[in-house]
């Protein structure tokens, strides 16, 4: 498999876990949170806490995984080009 369709597959995972989890957090833990009162700041923290170091890991993949691409397909003049954005 090409090192770019990796890179891409890769990019794509971590977008699709990253803005997952996010409305996963805003969509269920929230208002979950909220109805449990002073027990949801708990849960919030908690889920929080496991979440975090999962999306620095998906933010870090999406990052690395764009330079590589973006350096590989030598793409760079295209962020000055408002046109491929």
């Amino acid at each position: 498999m090409d090192d770019l369709v990796i890179a891409r597959i890769l990019h794509v995972l971590g977008v699709v876990h990253w803005i997952g989890g996010l409305a996963f957090v805003t969509l269920v833990i929230l208002p979950l949170a909220r109805r449990r009162g002073a027990d949801g700041v708990a849960l919030f923290e908690a889920a929080e806490r496991r979440f975090s170091g999962q999306v620095r890991l998906s933010v870090l993949l999406v990052g690395a995984s764009g330079f590589w691409m973006t350096w590989r397909m030598e793409a760079w003049d295209r962020l000055h080009d408002p046109a491929s954005w």
